[in-house]
C-alpha cells in the first residue's frame, strides 16, 4: 500500500525550514488593530466629543460601551472620514441604519449616491434636527412640523420619521413638554 504525501509533508520536502512561510504573530486578546480604512483616532475622538458619548440617533449613553462610528455616505459610494460624514451610534441604531437604509435616509443617517455629507440634516434625539459641520460642530436645522399635530419637533420630544414625514411618537394634548 502506498502512502500519499500530505501538503505539509510536501512543503517540508520542497523548502528548507527557514524559507517556509511563518505564521503572523497573534494579537493579544482584547486588542484590535485599526484597519487602514477606519477614521483616525483624532477624528473618532472629535465625533465622540460632538455626541457627548451618546448615540446621535436615540441619545443612549455610550460611556461604557463606546458606540460605533457610522458613515452616513458609504465608503463604497465615495464617502470619506470627514466629520460631516460620521455619526456616533449605539450598536442597535448602527444595525438599524444598515438594515433599513430607506428609513435611515429619512432621518438623515444614510446618504444616497450623489448626496454630499453635511447637505442634509440628521434627526437626532440628542440634538434635535441638526447639520453636522466640518469643524466638528452642529448647526440647528429647521425640520418640518409634526404631520399629525403640527407642533415643531423640538429637541427632547420623542419622534420618528414616517413614510410621509416626521411625527411625534405620542401626539395630541399629552405632549406639553420634553420627555425624559
Amino acid at each position: 500500500m502506498s502512502v500519499h504525501p500530505t501538503a505539509a509533508n510536501l512543503m517540508r520536502q520542497m523548502w528548507p525550514k527557514n524559507q517556509r512561510e511563518q505564521k503572523a504573530p497573534k494579537q493579544p486578546k482584547g486588542l484590535r488593530r485599526r484597519a487602514k480604512s477606519d477614521p483616525s483616532r483624532a477624528t473618532r475622538s472629535a465625533v465622540k466629543s460632538r455626541a457627548q458619548m451618546r448615540c446621535e440617533r436615540c441619545a443612549k449613553d455610550l460611556t461604557w460601551e463606546g458606540g460605533e462610528i457610522h458613515h452616513l455616505k458609504n465608503r463604497s459610494q465615495g464617502g470619506g472620514h470627514e466629520l460631516t460624514n460620521l455619526a456616533l451610534l449605539c450598536l442597535e441604531c448602527h444595525g438599524w441604519a444598515t438594515a433599513h437604509p430607506h428609513a435611515a435616509h429619512e432621518e438623515g443617517f444614510t446618504l444616497w449616491h450623489g448626496e454630499q455629507p453635511g447637505s442634509r440634516p440628521i434627526l437626532s434625539q440628542l440634538h434635535g434636527p441638526v447639520y453636522l459641520l466640518a469643524n466638528g460642530g452642529l448647526a440647528p436645522a429647521v425640520w418640518p412640523p409634526c404631520r399629525r399635530c403640527s407642533r415643531p419637533l423640538a429637541p427632547g420630544f420623542r419622534f420618528s420619521a414616517g413614510g410621509d414625514g416626521p411625527y411625534h411618537l405620542v401626539c395630541g394634548d399629552a405632549i406639553d413638554g420634553a420627555v425624559s
